[in-house]
């Protein structure tokens, strides 16, 4: 059993895991809130952006000079999720071992302090707030997005040979051993000019143009894509991450495609969801009701 109730509300409608757990022993009950399930904020309300707000993420998010930011979607939603999915399956691994269920509790509040871990650890071992850096980096330079002649581009320089390529692609040679950019801890010192110089450059070419230049020189490189562009990518179509199915409605419906492969095979079950009522007389099937009753009740 899942539920996203506040702590406390499933046991008083009588669906608490002591509630269900004496008649199933190998239920595995897992229930996601916000703050978890004890102590002052248990029974207390929330949503994505307040667990983004109270884990520290949008206090490292944006930029220098701007407010914080929240994350572009509801990731704090999402993550919780998937802790959750991975909790439930090592309960269940647990439970063809023991034959006993269990309870899992997931916070959504911590579910997202646990993904934030190089910067809060960083934090925990130095008790130095990370400042917001925008899309840069606070270890190299210059890591970052970029205006092209069309579009935006984001590009990472890890190391001093990479620095020296990605001069010479730019046709700036001069810059390969300028003191202020001789050593990656000189060009994070140097950040700023060094952003306003690689930006001048980039925004003489297109993104395309720089892609390949990028890609012949071996520098990590990508463009800043809207989903129309993700739809239309070679790669995700070969990824099968956007499905099409026809509803029981007779239209058409995409949706997204799951990101894994077992044995090297996407999974080829591809469902679409219900019509209101469609599976009503099965499922009272499934639960004991004969032919007739089910489908007497699912007329009502």
């Amino acid at each position: 059993m899942i539920h996203n109730y506040r702590s406390g509300v499933a046991e008083r409608l009588g669906l608490g895991y002591a509630d269900l757990q004496s008649d199933n022993p190998g239920l595995i009950y897992c229930a996601v809130s916000g703050f978890g399930p004890s102590g002052p904020m248990a029974k207390r309300p929330g949503i994505d952006l307040i667990f983004q707000a109270e884990s520290g993420m949008l206090a490292i998010t944006g930029t220098p000079d701007g407010p914080p930011v929240k994350v572009g979607t509801n990731a704090a939603d999402v993550y919780a999720a998937t802790t959750a999915a991975a909790c439930i399956n090592a309960a269940l691994v647990r439970r063809g071992i023991t034959g006993l269920g269990c309870q899992v509790d997931v916070s959504l509040r911590d579910a997202f302090l646990s993904l934030q871990a190089c910067w809060f650890g960083s934090y925990l071992a130095t008790g130095i707030q990370p400042a917001r850096v925008g899309a840069g980096s606070p270890f190299t330079a210059p890591t970052d997005v970029y205006p092209t002649a069309d579009g935006y581009i984001v590009l990472a320089v890890v190391n001093d040979k990479h620095w020296r390529i990605f001069c010479e692609t730019l046709g700036l040679t001069d810059l390969a051993d300028d003191s202020r950019f001789v050593d990656n801890e000189s060009r994070v010192t140097h950040v700023e000019f060094l952003r306003k110089i690689v930006s001048d450059s980039l925004a003489a070419r297109t993104t395309a143009d720089w892609l390949s230049a990028f890609k012949s020189a071996q520098i990590p490189a990508g463009e800043v894509m809207e989903y129309a562009d993700v739809v239309a990518d070679e790669q995700v179509q070969l990824n099968q991450m956007v499905i099409e199915f026809q509803h029981a409605g007779g239209f058409a419906v995409r949706t997204q495609g799951v990101p894994f492969w077992f044995d090297g095979v996407k999974a080829d079950l591809v469902v679409p969801p219900p019509a209101l009522g469609q599976h009503t007389i099965e499922i009272l099937r499934e639960m004991g009701c004969t032919e007739e009753a089910a489908r007497r009740l699912a007329e009502r």
